[in-house]
């Protein structure tokens, strides 16, 4: 099996699966090239392993139903098929290559029993104690939005790390260094403060 058996959809989920991971970039690129040669099941692996699908077929844990049931209540979604064919049109546009994946990714709500009770509303908060934000600028969690919630926390402070993947505290010494010295004294660092990543080797999904 290869990629034109894999289908467009399984190929990209592996992409978007294992690109916030530079240490698993090589990974990636291996099993791209094995697919091109006509066998997919590393591919496949990247695309369906992290939800918990064996080899046989079988789920072996609960994290796709999990997943879905926290994605569903964080906001509304459409409720027919129509919407997300619209959305994915809409994304592809703007992102050729993952634009309309990560449209469909939600589609499952439509269909989900538990509606989600709120709409994402703006923080909007005052007073008490410093926050530190810490936002990355990699493109799995959207830096604009870290940027756009440290706008609305009158007394916060973004802190910027450079660099993809997740969990900045664990690829940055400078994220670690401000975060824990935050901890100890709720001293924030300087406005425009921006850490690079310096230990890629330590990702967390």
């Amino acid at each position: 099996m290869g990629i034109s058996s894999l289908g467009a959809t399984g190929s990209l989920s592996a992409g978007s699966a294992l690109l916030p991971y530079p240490t698993d970039w090589q990974y990636l690129a291996q099993a791209i090239q094995q697919a091109l040669a006509g066998y997919g099941g590393a591919l496949v692996s990247a695309a369906y392993g992290g939800s918990g699908l064996t080899a046989d077929g079988q789920l072996s844990s609960n994290y796709s139903a999990a997943s879905t049931a926290i994605l569903c209540a964080d906001g509304p979604f459409p409720s027919a098929v129509t919407g997300y064919e619209h959305l994915a049109a809409q994304l592809a546009k703007v992102a050729p290559a993952f634009g309309s994946i990560f449209a469909w990714r939600g589609s499952g709500c439509a269909y989900w029993p538990v509606k989600a009770e709120q709409k994402p509303a703006e923080v909007q908060v005052t007073g008490g104690r410093p926050v530190l934000l810490i936002g990355s600028t990699g493109y799995t969690t959207p830096y604009s939005w870290a940027q756009a919630v440290a706008r609305q926390l009158g007394n916060g402070r973004l802190l910027t790390r450079d660099g993809p993947g997740h969990t900045a505290y664990f690829n940055s010494t400078c994220v670690q260094t401000w975060t824990d010295q935050f901890f100890g004294t709720l001293t924030l660092p300087p406005k425009g403060t921006v850490c690079n990543s310096n230990n890629l080797n330590v990702i967390l999904p």
